[in-house]
Order: C-alpha cells, then sequence, then structure tokens
C-alpha cells in the first residue's frame, strides 16, 4: 500500500514539474578529419526543477578548458572539441538531470588521420 502511494506521488510531482526531455538527440557516429574543430549538439526540454547538464568523454566527466568548450543556448546544448586529433575518438555522452530524472545521449567519434603527399621534383 505505502509502494502504491509513493509511485502515485511520483507520477502527481513527474506531471507538475517534469523530468528533462530530449528533443533532439545527438548523431549516433560522426567522422572527422584531424585538426579539424567539433561541435557536438542537443536539444532538451530540461523540465523542473532545473536540470543539470554534464558532458563525458568515454565515460570521464569533460570540464570547459582550451580544448573543450560547452556551451548552453537555450534548449540546444553544445560541446565543442578544438583541433581534433585520433586520440580524440571517443564515445561523447551528455547528461540532463534534475531531481525527477536524468536523460543521455550519446555519439561515437572518429577522427581520421590527415594524410599528407609529398612529390619529389
Amino acid at each position: 500500500m505505502i509502494m502504491m502511494m509513493m509511485m502515485l506521488m511520483i507520477q502527481i510531482l513527474q506531471s507538475i514539474f517534469g523530468t528533462a526531455k530530449l528533443l533532439r538527440k545527438l548523431e549516433e557516429k560522426m567522422k572527422l578529419e584531424a585538426s579539424k574543430e567539433l561541435a557536438l549538439s542537443c536539444q532538451v526540454s530540461l523540465g523542473s526543477p532545473s536540470a543539470d547538464v554534464q558532458w563525458y568523454c568515454n565515460g570521464k566527466k569533460i570540464l570547459s578548458d582550451e580544448k573543450y568548450n560547452i556551451t548552453t543556448e537555450g534548449d540546444t546544448m553544445k560541446l565543442t572539441i578544438k583541433e581534433c586529433e585520433a586520440t580524440d575518438s571517443a564515445t561523447y555522452r551528455c547528461d540532463v538531470i534534475n531531481k525527477l530524472g536524468e536523460v543521455q545521449t550519446e555519439c561515437c567519434v572518429q577522427v581520421l588521420r590527415a594524410f599528407r603527399f609529398f612529390i619529389d621534383i
């Protein structure tokens, strides 16, 4: 009986407030040449209470620095990686979390080595 009441309470809270929802996921797979800039973005409804957005590379949390730029513009969450290298090939994930739930989306990125051809004259 108590469990049923708790489940009903959760449903009521979710209908009043709401969990974050994905409006547009990250692309599933992306390829790009080394030394290029990569921009990953997804669109979310943050829900209420407001949600926290976190980015991960192969499960390790990413923080904004000189290589990674994390921005939020309205309902668009964006991760920009400057001058990608082959070592940036990984699975990137965006988590959007509030007290009522969590949504996530991920993208597998492959950075291709740039080939240079030299011609002897």
